[in-house]
């Protein structure tokens, strides 16, 4: 069992705006409701808390992958490209992008992420 848990919210809550919090589920204690306005879905929910839960110096290198990523993209447009086709080919379908189908374009593309310091799954995660 988690740790935490996001519950749908009743006082934060409107007839057509639902607001969830998370809480602990041993003693319904509510752990974030970010800042009291409660947050507008599960996954919100649940990713403002994670984010809120790393330390500095975790989120200070999620920002330096974010950054070499958009440098990245940005000096190889034709890498921009070819990614946008591809999440615009899987979206409909809702199929996940596989690790296999990035290192295909990368190869095509002559792109060594090592040369960026970036990782397959840091890309992934970032699509």
């Amino acid at each position: 069992m988690n740790p935490y848990m996001a519950v749908l919210d009743q006082e934060l809550s409107q007839s057509t705006d639902r607001r969830y919090v998370i809480i602990d589920p041993i003693t319904n204690e509510i752990l974030d409701d970010s800042q009291g306005f409660g947050y507008k879905s599960i996954q919100k929910a649940y990713e403002g808390f994670e984010y809120r839960c790393q330390s500095k110096t975790e989120r200070d290198r999620q920002i330096q992958i974010r950054n070499r990523i958009s440098q990245l993209l940005l000096e190889r447009n034709g890498l921009s490209l070819q990614l946008e086709q591809l999440c615009f080919e899987k979206m409909p379908a809702k199929v996940l992008i596989q690790a296999e189908d990035i290192t295909g374009i990368l190869e095509e593309l002559r792109i060594n992420l090592k040369d960026y310091s970036i990782e397959l799954s840091d890309l992934i995660r970032y699509l």
